[in-house]
């Protein structure tokens, strides 16, 4: 039997996107598959205990930091985390960061390097920080977890590290409204609207393909400077029939 440690401080529940959804989906699988491992949800005050499994091998350990207030969430991880997980055997990193000097061996997933990639959608006073303290976790964690060989080039060209692909999983949902949709064969694309993820390429793509089945983009709402960016991408969109447009709030 192995403690497992599960470093969930990053989460604020519906303030971080594909990473909340990410690490609920794989509590949740987690609790199917495995009733043997002893499993340590570290949470902040932000995140209820809903995130942990009802199962009796896992154990919700809230600690006194909220993640909101980034710097504090930062100091509590390199500090109180880990004398939280001093019992461990593996200290589990689902969110880009990762104590520097922690007991047990630490594993740290990377979904992505927009900080190197697109520095320019980050506020020039936090590039310093994701910069470090990414840097430090692929650094100090025994093995690291890339979610595309995409990210997995980029920790290579970035950070000369290496790491395993896990791709993300589909959540069984997609498979039983199948026969359900309208139209019955359609793209979907469901995204945050932010520019790096280049949703105007697809739309150019895709009106440049023929015989295409409708695309469908499921969209969060960005609103600020952002927001006006993306004026023209929705009315980009707004050119093809084929095209169906919602928001996610």
């Amino acid at each position: 039997m192995a403690r497992i440690g599960v470093n969930a401080l990053y989460l604020i529940p519906g303030g971080v996107g594909g990473t909340e959804i990410y690490l609920r989906s794989l509590l949740s699988a987690l609790a199917k598959i495995d009733s043997t491992n002893e499993y340590w949800i570290f949470t902040n005050r932000e995140t209820g205990r809903d995130l942990v499994p009802d199962q009796s091998n896992f154990h919700w350990k809230p600690q006194p930091v909220r993640a909101a207030i980034r710097p504090w969430r930062l100091l509590w991880e390199q500090t109180g985390l880990p004398l939280a997980a001093r019992h461990l055997d593996v200290l589990f990193n689902p969110g880009f960061t990762a104590p520097a000097c922690c007991p047990c061996p630490s594993v740290t997933v990377f979904h992505d390097l927009q900080y190197k990639r697109f520095p320019q959608y980050f506020r020039w006073f936090d590039l310093p920080f994701w910069n470090f303290f990414l840097w430090l976790a692929v650094k100090r964690s025994r093995n690291l977890i890339a979610v595309s060989e995409a990210t997995r080039r980029d920790l290579r060209r970035y950070n000369d590290a290496d790491a395993v692909v896990v791709h993300h999983g589909v959540d069984p949902m997609f498979r039983t409204i199948a026969d359900a949709r309208s139209p019955k064969d359609y793209i979907l694309c469901v995204s945050t609207l932010h520019p790096h993820k280049n949703l105007e390429r697809l739309l150019r793509v895709y009106s440049s393909t023929p015989k295409l089945p409708h695309l469908v983009i499921a969209g969060m709402i960005i609103i600020g400077l952002i927001g006006l960016m993306l004026d023209g991408l929705t009315r980009l969109m707004e050119r093809f029939k084929s095209v169906r447009w919602c928001y996610v709030r």
